[in-house]
């Protein structure tokens, strides 16, 4: 097998701007393919770079490794799928805020706490789509 097609592990390390050290524990992991060379090094395709910066967007998203597998793993129409349930989630959920602000319900402050934490992760969500929409090709 020819290595011109594909990048070693300090290849992609450098490229990337990722350590070497994180590169293994995402390849141990099943989050990064790779081909072994006649020598028995790994070697990774230059699509990985790609996958790299999803990883990325889905950490960012506050997925966990098994779950970033699969995503990783599906077809681009099923990811197109899951946007599509997605944002049909957002309207359901963006319906009930506002029903709730109209009824000027007023919070615990455990309930605060709570709305808090959620309204975090609803922009740690809408930045990882933001991101995910200007690399998606």
């Amino acid at each position: 097998m020819t290595s011109g097609r594909y990048l070693s592990i300090g290849q992609l390390a450098a490229q990337s701007g990722r350590s070497r050290r994180t590169i293994d524990f995402y390849s141990r992991n099943g989050l990064l393919p790779f081909v072994r060379s006649e020598g028995g090094r790994r070697l990774y395709r230059p699509e990985t770079l790609e996958r790299l910066t999803m990883i990325d967007v889905y950490k960012a998203a506050r997925l966990r490794l098994d779950e970033i597998r699969r995503l990783l793993d599906e077809p681009v129409d099923e990811r197109a799928n899951q946007v599509a349930e997605i944002d049909d989630q957002l309207t359901r959920l963006s319906a009930q805020v506002s029903r709730l602000s109209a009824e000027g319900i007023t919070l615990e402050p455990a309930s605060r706490d709570r709305a808090t934490h959620a309204a975090g992760r609803a922009i740690a969500l809408a930045q990882a789509l933001l991101l995910f929409m200007e690399i998606a090709p």
